[in-house]
């Protein structure tokens, strides 16, 4: 949720350009920052060299796992019990 909160645009779209401009609510939307040394950054005026680049976000279809965080899911689950859920760990007396 926080990402949600320093994000500047919502990506709607999956195309960059529209007529050879960048599109809005696309991934090159000019709010993200600009790639052209032409063009303003929309978020902070800054030119091509100095702005640092804005964060925007996307709504997915349906919920993903992060492909980098695999490994440490798996691993967690494979310490719970399918069945009841319980951990699948000795007692320590």
């Amino acid at each position: 949720m926080i990402c949600r909160q320093m994000s500047v645009v919502h990506i709607e779209h999956g195309e960059t350009t529209e007529r050879g401009k960048p599109k809005v609510a696309g991934l090159s939307d000019p709010r993200l920052g600009t790639i052209d040394r032409k063009l303003k950054c929309e978020t902070c005026t800054a030119n091509m060299a100095e702005c640092p680049g804005h964060f925007g976000h996307l709504e997915l279809a349906k919920p993903m796992f992060h492909i980098g965080f695999m490994k440490t899911v798996l691993s967690i689950m494979r310490c719970v019990c399918f069945n009841c859920s319980k951990i699948l760990a000795d007692e320590v007396l």
